[in-house]
């Protein structure tokens, strides 16, 4: 990831799911930073993870309804951005906490086309 700041690499993993081809994304400072990688994987991605290396394989994500976590900020942006790219509807548990870096991230999604609906948790 020459040339980008390391908390980009979950974002940048996100958007690459559906890309044709292969991607290797290394960090060189910071080996837990792997959330999102099951998350995606749910969608129906191809992810995988070893020690700094995330391995991306571009495919289609699977069709049907998927609940998937947002464990950080930077995980839920990354599943923001893989459920954009799916035909299906995605829930994204534990979203509040995306906004704390992503202020007004649904309205400006929704100027874009996508169709957003945020439910409070029951408790």
């Amino acid at each position: 990831m020459a040339g980008l700041s390391k908390d980009c690499g979950p974002i940048l993993a996100g958007a690459l799911c559906a890309h044709k081809g292969k991607t290797l994304i290394y960090d060189s400072v910071y080996n837990g930073r792997f959330s999102h990688i099951s998350e995606l994987n749910k969608m129906g991605y191809d992810l995988s993870a070893f020690d700094r290396r995330v391995f991306v394989r571009g495919t289609k994500a699977k069709f049907g309804r998927i609940s998937v976590t947002a464990n950080d900020i930077r995980a839920g942006a990354s599943l923001i951005i893989g459920a954009l790219s799916r035909q299906s509807e995605t829930i994204i548990a534990a979203y509040p906490q995306i906004f704390r870096g992503y202020a007004n991230l649904a309205e400006d999604l929704e100027r874009l086309g996508a169709s957003i609906q945020l439910v409070p948790k029951h408790v």
